[in-house]
């Protein structure tokens, strides 16, 4: 029933990889909120938005307008040591009947780094689930993940496993068979068979994680079994996430533990249990080995690491609740809140609307509004940005057309017996100066002293870009010129 309602949460999951440059700075953790990949230092303090376009939720299929695009929300935040960070999300097949699931790698801009990669999962004989926990090496040099490889009728069976990849790789990564919930401990992977915790042989001549032998480091204790095991880089100190498999509800729980040496069975003891709302996941060290983060029914949180770490029994610890709907959480030592122009921060539009949908034209040029009065001719568009910008409005007119070869083209007497069909054409376009927080423009129809709008229906689209180059996602409403 467990791994039944994992598939059913992550069946819609797809992967993208962003990019963003690192300064030394404080503890941050990075998380998914509302759809979107999010950011704050770990006392809570300079909360970033750094993806725009996630929604909430995934548009049906009926929808054609997503097809050919990544849709619905991310998943998966994990971050390296130099602010690259990892997040999954949906790609929309233009068939509007599939899915499939890319790695894309980018900088701090959105600029693309590598042609977008299509997970390379195994097929059992049915469409795999996942991509699942993806986690970021802290070197940003490889990534690993795991995901239900489902068997389909009759047998139903699942095999759960884990691969680990490089960035912008188009090739399938090397794979585990019957693991999953990976983590890293220097270059090798830690990971569950769903029992035991197991650690990857130590291979010192392989150049990259190419060993595909697990050795057992956590033996469960029924009824007791073993989720992840997540290390910590300061020497000695691990936290395993682990269940009650006999209980009515099954739901993990944090408890720190330390060993000595390599690691190797009966070397681990376990500490105190760190105090959650239930179902806890996604546990995560700071580098310093001084904070750790989790997600769980709460939200996302953080906490100092306690003074009775090695005690049993429940942690001294006071978490801070860092979103109270975010999940999927990851700490890293890069500083959002610190870098560069805009703290780093990708332009993000929100909040557009018009004060009217449907309106005459007049004769007056666009400009900045310093009233919420309603004007008799024209609209006012308003609209919030999180950074100062240069925001571009650009208008496409719906216009009908005839259906050639199957594309809908401009109406001409050639083709007056084809097909009737609905275009969009570019009508223009201007740019204005906004500032960090809510902006309004009034606008009558004219884009320039040489060039305006004639009547009829248009698609404004907003896009805003900052000084250092970064694009927000565009942002569009639907109007009406009357006569």
């Amino acid at each position: 029933m467990r791994l039944f309602l994992v598939a059913l949460l992550m069946s819609a999951a797809a992967a993208i990889l962003l990019v963003l440059p690192a300064p030394a700075g404080a503890n941050s953790v990075i998380y998914v909120d509302g759809g979107n990949v999010w950011t704050a230092r770990v006392d809570g303090s300079h909360p970033l938005q750094l993806t725009s376009d996630g929604t909430k939720d995934t548009p049906p299929f009926s929808d054609p307008s997503q097809n050919g695009k990544f849709v619905g929300p991310y998943s998966n935040a994990t971050a390296d040591d130099q602010g690259r960070y990892l997040a999954a999300r949906q790609f929309r097949e233009q068939n509007g009947e599939s899915q499939a699931a890319f790695w894309i790698w980018s900088d701090a801009t959105g600029k693309q780094l590598a042609t977008p990669a299509i997970v390379k999962m195994s097929y059992c004989g049915f469409p795999s689930t996942g991509p699942i926990g993806a986690r970021l090496h802290p070197s940003g040099t490889w990534f690993a993940f795991w995901y239900i490889c489902n068997y389909g009728s009759p047998s139903w069976d699942m095999d759960l496993r884990t691969e680990v990849n490089t960035p912008g790789s188009i090739v399938q990564g090397p794979e585990w068979s019957g693991y999953y919930q990976p983590s890293w401990y220097g270059k090798r992977l830690t990971a569950s068979n769903q029992a035991d915790g197991g650690i990857q042989a130590d291979d010192p001549s392989a150049p990259l994680v190419t060993n595909l032998s697990f050795n057992l480091w956590v033996s469960h204790v029924d009824p007791d079994r073993i989720t992840r095991i997540e290390p910590a880089r300061t020497p000695g100190r691990a936290i395993i996430e682990h269940y009650d498999s006999s209980a009515s509800t099954v739901e993990d729980r944090l408890t720190f533990a330390t060993f000595s040496g390599a690691p190797q069975p009966g070397n681990i003891a376990y500490g105190c249990t760190i105090p959650t709302d239930g179902n806890a996941s996604s546990p995560s060290w700071s580098a310093d080995g001084a904070w750790v983060a989790w997600s769980d029914k709460g939200g996302v949180k953080t906490a100092a690491v306690p003074a009775n770490l090695t005690s049993p029994g429940p942690c001294q610890m006071t978490p801070r609740v860092i979103s109270a709907t975010g999940n999927q959480s990851s700490l890293t030592p890069y500083d959002w809140g610190s870098t560069g122009a805009n703290g780093g921060l990708v332009p993000v539009i929100s909040r557009l609307s018009q004060s009217a949908k449907a309106w005459r034209m007049d004769n007056k040029l666009p400009q900045m509004s310093a009233t919420s009065r309603r004007v008799p001719t024209g609209t006012t568009f308003s609209f919030t940005v999180n950074v100062s910008a240069r925001v571009t409005f650009s208008f496409a007119q719906q216009a009908t057309g005839r259906t050639v070869h199957g594309r809908c083209v401009a109406p001409s007497k050639k083709n007056a017996t084809k097909p009737r069909c609905g275009r969009t054409v570019s009508a223009g376009s201007f740019t204005v100066a906004a500032h960090k927080g809510a902006n309004k423009v009034r606008f009558a129809g004219r884009l320039s002293r040489t060039r305006k709008l004639t009547p009829g229906t248009y698609t404004l689209t907003l896009t805003a870009n900052d000084a250092a180059g970064r694009r927000s996602a565009p942002r569009a409403v639907t109007f009406t010129i009357v006569k």
